[in-house]
């Protein structure tokens, strides 16, 4: 059985992650243990170097910066994309 995952892209840094989201805004998913899912909303203005963050588990909204998205204080997509456990599933 092929999961949605399977089917994914790896996001492979914060470049990259900007890449994809500068096209148009998209719908990642952070891997947790035991096969769990936290889904987000992501969209990058390059103007501001801003990332507008919806995260589905709660419908909680962020505005980060590229040095507040990489900091664990303020989401784990940072650590996610550290340990490859974030992918871009598709555009919205």
């Amino acid at each position: 059985m092929t999961t949605t995952l399977e089917k994914s892209l790896r996001v492979k840094d914060l470049n990259h992650l900007k890449t994809l989201v500068s096209i148009k805004t998209g719908i990642f998913a952070v891997a947790l243990n035991y096969g769990v899912r936290s889904s987000k909303l992501i969209e990058y203005h390059k103007d501001m170097d801003k990332f507008y963050i919806t995260n589905w588990i709660d419908g909680s909204e962020q505005c980060l910066s590229s040095g507040e998205i990489m900091d664990s204080q303020n989401t784990i997509i940072g650590d996610a994309i550290e340990k490859g456990a974030l992918w871009f599933e598709e555009y919205v």
